[in-house]
């Protein structure tokens, strides 16, 4: 019975029905630091992947996130907000400027967390501060 209805499905794709809203005609498809940097990345680097990502012909491709994964925060959050830093050192002009540089590339951001305590690399995770860090990330 469940080959006899795959088959009319498959015969006649007009009985699949799905939202046609223009939202998710592709998979989404993007790039992330995690393979190629693990830990070890500045803004710069970040700056370099965007700029890439576009003369390469990977964004016109369809290829339109760039996200930044684990060891871009602080080792710790801040201790009076309880708000994610992120880590001077690697950003030192701050996230929302590196934000601004992807978008103004025609990009999309994406931004890694956890939802333990901590990271794979033990920066702190958003357990217990999801709606915090849902809101630092939003804005």
């Amino acid at each position: 019975m469940l080959f006899l209805v795959a088959l009319l499905l498959f015969i006649n794709p007009f009985l699949i029905s799905s939202l046609n809203n223009g939202l998710a005609l592709t998979p989404p498809m993007g790039w992330s630091t995690w393979n190629v940097f693990h830990c070890e990345y500045t803004e710069v680097d970040i700056m370099e992947i965007a700029d890439m990502l576009v003369t390469s012909g990977m964004l016109s491709a369809g290829y339109k996130y760039l996200n930044i994964d684990d060891c871009w925060e602080a080792s710790e959050r801040d201790p009076i907000s309880g708000m994610l830093k992120y880590n001077e050192t690697k950003f030192p002009h701050g996230i929302l400027a590196l934000v601004d540089y992807i978008h103004s590339k025609g990009l999309l951001f994406g931004i890694y967390s956890s939802s333990g305590e901590k990271t794979c690399k033990k920066y702190p995770g958003s357990w217990q501060h999801e709606f915090l860090d849902a809101a630092l990330f939003s804005s």
